[in-house]
């Protein structure tokens, strides 16, 4: 839990650099969850935030050099 929570709270940070706002926001949310030890939360939101994150990547992957 302690490594998701350092792994998802660098996503957020990552995401607000690049102005990804959406991802940003659901990301600090799991990150609360994360600290919280809500575990049932994560599992539920989780899957929602890799479905946006993998959208996004695909959206972006034009622009990759």
């Amino acid at each position: 839990l302690q490594s998701y929570t350092v792994e998802i709270h660098g996503l957020k940070g990552i995401s607000k650099m690049i102005g990804a706002t959406r991802l940003a926001e659901m990301a600090e949310q799991l990150e609360k969850y994360g600290k919280l030890g809500d575990i049932a939360s994560i599992h539920r939101y989780n899957p929602l935030l890799l479905g946006y994150y993998k959208t996004l990547k695909e959206r972006l992957e034009p622009y990759k050099k």
